[in-house]
């Protein structure tokens, strides 16, 4: 049976689908030695574990991520001196935008003759990364101007009647009307004079000197709703990480310590949530939370102040409380701006770009014979996003996003090879160079590859190859996506042999692992390899597929497929190997661009039985331009098919307006779509195109 008709066979069991086809073979891959699997195990948990934090570039857990990495290397037998001594790579990165210091960054106020009183950083004020780095205003006046709005096409203008140059400027966010559906503007949609650009850019053009902005009630509850529902989750965490420790087994010390480990990080972010739900409940924004500011030169202050400080100045200026004034705004759309009488304000903003050094860690088999001058790559990234912020895909969460697929798996997978394939080379006499490089900056756009690149510790052009591994960590239904193998002619035809054969390396039989291969000819895409193909290395690229817990703190150890990434690594070891040690290096061959594109994994289930339907055929007896669609035989009850209309005998004709011809249409459809997303499906039914709506459920 082919690999294409193995791999429908192995579709039809996670659809639901029958499908008759011939006998397969059954047999299961043999687990690797004990030992080897033991240490995948180890390294991946210890990568992926609380104690590293995620693992975030400019964190000291990164650091420590480094040196485990580079103790590792040491233990495989690998050389690891090639930088003044060590095997670190450094380099500068980027971060994100951040506060110099509270004495640099405050609001200070006067009334009258009352003295001065002070906004504390991150109590009352914050500084946002959408007005001035670096800025001071001392002793301006302070106007209220409503919702910072001049909207000439709805007849509304909070600037109407004052005179803001020179002053410093309190704006409420958003516009008027609040939640309610029929809104003077647009509707129940925020319209353009809601942004925060807008108002600063209309600020400025006013003349005004800074700003402060408060933020609205219902933005203030929502950030509260989501900050107390992440301290009920960790206090919740807490209790059980306690009442593991109290039933573990005294002899699990190692396990003992990694749970005291986590228990401590799980505390240290609970005061941070607790000081995280009293500022959402005060109303600060975040410093990024407005955006960037498009002219950091000529820019002005802009700082968000805690919306109780705003009301007690306007009771004092109005004796009517900020809700009382803005609800005005809200019923009547009439703007409420007034000059604060004898009130004073001094802004301070200090501001810089966040910059860390962090390093790439690599680790090298030297080469031997007359090949010993060409290099083979073997890298896979070992940072990821932290406790959240930058690159998560859990919006405001703080919290350990852990990276076991993305990518402990990877850099555990790229040890694991190291380690064996030192051990299978000893005796060699002629192989070229291995270097395995675990690379920092991917998931801030693939930093330490491009540096690597630009600064190879070995000539590019000696370079031959470069293998990828980056989320290996979750098999499912036996297929393993390869990018790159049209980088060269030599790799297809490669893969495909050592999946099917396996290989002899080092005089010891690697077995045949059998992936069912999803093959994706281009070189190109959003990690490390892409920046080796772009500079003339032939690559290639494990994968097995994106998933719902990418980028978010669900990406846990416990849920990685390992006999998986044990096969995975038979299969690394046997292609770096080949590589190593055949004499002609492979071309280099050019491919699409926009080619392939990361796949996901199939994370819902239709619920339905299908086969090609009969041939149809019209008046004339001509085949119609249904014949070949997939036809549904059953339907499972209960299912999402079911319960959104599909039938028995109904022919698939697209789904989300994809055509759905035959049943890898269909299968790369649902790998679209999540649990709980609805998607219209065409079918023919009775000669008639029918269109039902089908709530997708959970594999």
């Amino acid at each position: 049976m082919s690999a294409y008709q193995r791999r429908i066979v192995a579709l039809a069991a996670t659809l639901g689908l029958v499908i008759t086809a011939g006998a397969t073979r059954s047999e299961t891959p043999s687990p690797p030695p004990a030992a080897w699997k033991e240490a995948l195990r180890r390294d991946v948990q210890t990568l992926a574990g609380d104690a590293m934090r995620g693992r975030g570039v400019g964190t000291p857990e990164i650091d420590t991520a480094a040196k485990y990495i580079a103790d590792r290397f040491d233990a495989a037998g690998l050389r690891t001196d090639w930088f003044d001594g060590t095997p670190f790579q450094e380099l500068s990165v980027r971060l994100e935008t951040r506060t110099k210091s509270p004495q640099t960054n405050h609001v200070t106020f006067r009334v009258g003759d009352d003295p001065a009183q002070t906004l504390r950083l991150d109590e009352a004020m914050r500084p946002l990364s959408i007005g001035c780095r670096s800025c001071e205003v001392k002793g301006l006046p302070l106007v209220f101007v409503g919702y910072g709005i001049n909207a000439p096409e709805y007849g509304y203008n909070d600037y109407a009647g004052v005179d803001v140059r020179d002053k410093v400027v309190l704006i409420l966010r958003k516009e008027p009307g609040g939640k309610e559906a029929v809104r003077l503007f647009e509707g129940p949609r925020n319209s353009r004079h809601a942004y925060f650009q807008t108002k600063i850019d209309l600020a400025i053009r006013r003349g005004a000197a800074g700003i402060l902005i408060v933020n609205d009630p219902d933005s203030i509850e929502d950030g509260v709703d989501r900050s107390v529902r992440r301290l009920n989750a960790e206090r919740e965490r807490q209790q059980e990480l306690k009442r593991q420790l109290r039933t573990l087994s005294q002899q699990a010390e190692a396990t003992r310590q990694q749970l005291q480990i986590s228990l401590e990080t799980c505390e240290a972010s609970l005061v941070r949530l607790d000081s995280e739900v009293e500022q959402a409940a005060r109303g600060l924004l975040r410093i990024g939370e407005a955006g960037e500011s498009e002219d950091k030169a000529s820019s002005i202050p802009v700082i968000s102040i805690a919306r109780d400080v705003a009301d007690n100045w306007i009771v004092e200026a109005t004796a009517r409380s900020i809700e009382e004034v803005q609800s005005h705004i809200d019923q009547t759309y009439q703007p409420v701006s007034f000059e604060l009488p004898d009130t004073k304000i001094d802004l301070s903003v200090q501001l810089t770009d966040g910059e860390a050094v962090t390093k790439n860690v690599i680790g090298v088999i030297e080469g031997k014979g007359e090949l010993a001058d060409q290099t083979i790559i073997l890298g896979a990234h070992y940072d990821h996003v932290g406790m959240g912020g930058y690159g998560s895909l859990a919006p405001e969460t703080i919290a350990v996003h852990n990276g076991a697929d993305d990518n402990a798996s990877g850099t555990a997978a790229m040890l694991s090879v190291a380690t064996r394939l030192n051990q299978a080379l000893a005796d060699s006499t002629r192989h070229r160079r291995i270097v395995f490089i675990a690379y920092t900056g991917e998931e801030r756009g693939l930093l330490g590859s491009k540096h690597y690149v630009r600064q190879p510790r070995f000539p590019l052009s000696d370079t031959v190859a470069m293998i990828n591994m980056d989320m290996i960590g979750r098999l499912r239904d036996n297929e393993l996506t390869v990018y790159g193998l049209g980088t060269s002619a030599d790799f297809k035809p490669m893969m495909r042999r050592l999946n099917r054969d396996g290989a002899i390396v080092g005089g010891q039989q690697v077995a045949a692992p059998e992936f069912d291969l999803y093959e994706v000819d281009t070189g190109y895409g959003p990690s490390d390899h892409a920046s080796f193909y772009e500079a003339g290395v032939p690559v290639l690229f494990f994968f097995t597929g994106l998933h719902d817990d990418y980028h978010r703190p669900g990406d846990d150890f416990e849920k990685l497929n390992l006999f998986g990434m044990s096969r995975i690594c038979d299969l690394t070891l046997a292609t770096v190997a080949e590589l190593a040690t055949t004499p002609q290096r492979p071309s280099y061959a050019d491919t699409e661009r926009q080619s392939g594109g990361v796949r996901r994994q199939l994370t819902v289930r239709l619920g339905v039985t299908v086969k090609p339907g009969p041939v149809v055929v019209d008046a004339s007896g001509q085949p119609t331009s249904w014949s070949e669609r997939l036809q549904l035989t059953d339907v499972k009850a209960g299912g999402a098919a079911a319960l959104g209309g599909l039938r028995v005998g109904d022919r698939l004709l697209k789904i989300d307006d994809h055509e759905i011809r035959q049943l890898d249409d269909l299968y790369e459809q649902l790998r679209q779509q999540s649990p709980g997303d609805i998607v219209p499906i065409d079918v023919l039914r009775g000669g008639i195109v029918t269109r039902v709506d089908v709530r997708m459920q959970p594999r």
